[in-house]
């Protein structure tokens, strides 16, 4: 199976398509939940519509660091790339390979948190609290069974 084209960083083409804003609302019933109204670019592709998703979700140490809501682009796609994963699980990707797509998830996550940054230093430091909290979903499983 080649590298799906969600699994890679945004080519400043599809970015200039994008106007950096991430259009949203709560889903009706289902407070903990957010919709995209409009696509947003991950990969060389797009989200597509209608993607709900539940925000940030980290370890309890975590959540003071990063709460649910503050970095929605990241999540957004965060969670998108290991829906993917965990469809791909469900065809048959051995746990090896999908703990490889997982890795590119997460380091492509650090990137998704820079996205609206004012201080490259708050945005760095909680790009790596981000980062410790998916890897360590990763080891225990989150986001990966199908």
């Amino acid at each position: 199976m080649g590298l799906p084209n969600y699994f890679i960083p945004e080519p400043p083409e599809l970015l200039a398509q994008w106007d950096g804003e991430i259009k949203m609302a709560a889903v009706k019933g289902c407070l903990d939940y957010k919709q995209l109204l409009e696509p947003i670019p991950c990969g060389n592709s797009w989200i597509p519509l209608p993607f709900k998703w539940d925000g940030s979700s980290n370890p309890r140490f975590l959540s003071p660091l990063i709460p649910k809501w503050r970095h929605p682009v990241f999540s957004a796609k965060h969670d998108f790339r290991c829906g993917l994963i965990r469809q791909f699980r469900k065809e048959g990707m051995s746990w090896r390979e999908a703990m490889k797509l997982r890795k590119i998830a997460d380091k492509l996550g650090r990137e998704d948190i820079m996205i609206g940054q004012t201080s490259k230093w708050v945005g760095e430091a909680e790009a790596f609290i981000a980062y410790v909290g998916v890897r360590i979903g990763a080891y225990t499983g989150i986001g990966m069974r199908p």
